[in-house]
């Protein structure tokens, strides 16, 4: 059974930065004053799902935001059944995800039902500047893991 939460409830063990991954949770989808998430799980030992509904040109929109799962069978399995359960349980009139460079992620969304867009998608435009070497190169897309619900404020 998927429960829904209004904040992201504990996860297990598997996380190693729990702690880190829940404070980043509550300042990025919690205390966002514009926007208003949701989180789903059916089992939050191996996954969790953000999403936010909202209406769109008169049509139901279903954002699965971001997924977040144990690098494991169990934890894709989890995952997936969130994200259908999630389909299911909102009834959407379409939904939609960022496009998932990390494979194991790309394999969750496919398994759940969604199909990639190829030349489809936001443009992200990079200047040179000074900084140390120490930091990642903003000209490099490995730099970067943004999700839709990053994308969909700016």
């Amino acid at each position: 059974m998927t429960e829904f939460f209004q904040d992201p409830p504990r996860l297990g063990n598997q996380y190693e930065e729990d702690a880190l991954l829940r404070a980043y949770l509550r300042w990025r989808f919690v205390r966002c004053p514009a926007v208003r998430y949701g989180f789903a799980s059916s089992d939050p030992r191996r996954s969790l799902v953000v999403y936010r509904l909202r209406r769109r040109a008169g049509l139901r929109e279903l954002t699965v935001c971001d997924v977040f799962a144990e690098r494991s069978s169990s934890g894709a399995r989890s995952a997936i059944g969130t994200v259908r359960a999630l389909v299911h349980s909102v009834s959407p009139d379409y939904a939609i995800c960022a496009g998932q460079r990390d494979p194991f992620a790309a394999g969750i969304m496919l398994a759940s039902g969604f199909v990639p867009a190829p030349g489809a998608g936001p443009v992200l435009v990079v200047r040179r500047l000074a900084r140390p070497a120490s930091l990642p190169d903003p000209q490099r897309l490995s730099s970067f893991r943004a999700s839709i619900g990053d994308m969909e404020l700016f």
